[in-house]
């Protein structure tokens, strides 16, 4: 099948991206994308626009400089996750120990965790995300994620081929998501779910940051069918380089209650935990989302 001129293009600033980005020591690469994100306002970037709005529509008591300046923040940090994601592949776990502050993390997953048994880890798009897979895989825990195919084949198949190398499995969403997710965990994988985005299909309703929303039931599900420990928590990043987990006490499903009430607890537990991080640090949540979770979703 024939690639795109436009997709071959995109893979090619893609692949050169990543060989500078790898080129350049640590702290040269953020500056470099933070330079970037620097540049990208002065272009009347659409989606800066819309993160400003959601921004003040989250905190009306905020003045329009603080909100353009949470966005500007919030721009840079996500510069700097794409520079590391291209860069996860050449992370030791030597620069893990340096960067990452995992606080409980193994202590907690250890105790909860029996051999051969998954678990889920519950976060949202905030900090640099992708970073939990990457330390967890490190630590010996292999991760997986449930993702859709990008429209271009050849940078999905690279992404891929980075997040392979960091030990992290892709399961494609897809007619057998479900069954492949199920299997993953009982033979002692790790699913990490993001849950703060707009679903084209009805969801759990929860509280997230004031507003009346849906949540994918998929992490009450696979904690309730696998029998497997809910880990919720956040990243968030601290100054440039460095990293810090959160992560509360680990939760279950309660078969005394029923599948909408177990779903709804665990995840008004996680839009609870999100809700109160980002209100702390407005900065390092990913405004810029296209599948907004506090936009309604759209009727068929």
């Amino acid at each position: 099948m024939a690639v795109r001129f436009r997709y071959r293009v995109e893979y090619a600033l893609l692949r050169g991206s990543a060989a500078l980005l790898n080129a350049l020591p640590y702290p040269l690469a953020l500056a470099f994308g933070a330079g970037l994100a620097a540049l990208t306002p002065l272009f009347g970037s659409r989606r800066v626009v819309e993160a400003r709005r959601r921004i003040a529509e989250v905190f009306p008591e905020k003045s329009q400089r603080e909100v353009r300046r949470i966005a500007r923040i919030a721009l840079r940090n996500l510069a700097f996750n794409l520079v590391e994601a291209l860069r996860f592949p050449h992370m030791t776990r030597e620069w893990i120990e340096r960067h990452v502050d995992v606080g409980n993390f193994d202590d907690a997953t250890v105790a909860h965790i029996q051999p051969g048994q998954g678990a889920l880890f519950v976060v949202p798009h905030m900090g640099n995300w992708e970073m939990a897979g990457l330390v967890a895989g490190q630590r010996g825990l292999p991760i997986f994620l449930l993702v859709g195919r990008q429209r271009n084949p050849l940078t999905d198949t690279f992404m891929r081929e980075i997040r392979s190398a960091t030990g992290v499995t892709v399961v494609v969403r897809d007619q057998l998501a479900v069954r492949n997710v199920l299997r993953n965990l009982r033979v002692g994988k790790a699913l990490a779910i993001l849950p703060d985005l707009r679903m084209p299909t009805t969801g759990v309703p929860v509280k997230f940051l004031g507003r009346d929303v849906e949540f994918p039931g998929g992490t009450a599900l696979f904690a309730r069918h696998a029998h497997v420990p809910v880990f919720i928590g956040h990243v968030r990043r601290v100054g440039w380089t460095k990293h810090v987990w959160e992560f509360l006490p680990p939760m279950w499903s309660d078969p005394a209650l029923s599948k909408e009430e177990d779903a709804q607890r665990i995840l008004q537990t996680a839009a609870d935990h999100f809700s109160e991080a980002i209100r702390r640090h407005p900065e390092q949540y990913f405004w810029f989302n296209k599948r907004w979770v506090l936009e309604a979703r759209k009727k068929s």
